[in-house]
């Protein structure tokens, strides 16, 4: 399986917020899942993880390497939290703008 992120929807963004998991507000337990139903979503919080964001355009780059370190760690981050490899990165708007990772 294979998961291919978009980042310069995020290129000027300070901090990065990746809602990780939701738990419940009155007993602080973890949900296996995302809410099944508007009463049970009403009663939980977002738990985030942040990273720092990379405040510079991604659109340029033509290789991995050429991504700033910041949207890198992003991309790692999101590789280990949902077990899948990211091969092609979007970097703009353009159906070209795109980050071909293949050294996996």
């Amino acid at each position: 399986m294979h998961f291919n992120p978009t980042l310069d929807v995020l290129d000027s963004f300070p901090t990065i917020k990746i809602a990780v998991a939701y738990k419940d507000k009155e007993t602080g337990e973890e949900l296996p899942s995302f809410p099944a139903s508007i009463g049970q979503l009403e009663n939980v919080e977002v738990v985030y993880h942040e990273m720092e964001g990379w405040n510079k355009p991604t659109t340029a780059a033509k290789t991995y390497y050429d991504l700033p370190k910041q949207a890198r760690a992003y991309v790692q981050f999101i590789e280990e939290f949902v077990g899948a490899k990211i091969k092609w990165i979007g970097t703009g708007p353009d159906r070209d703008a795109m980050v071909f990772r293949g050294d996996f």
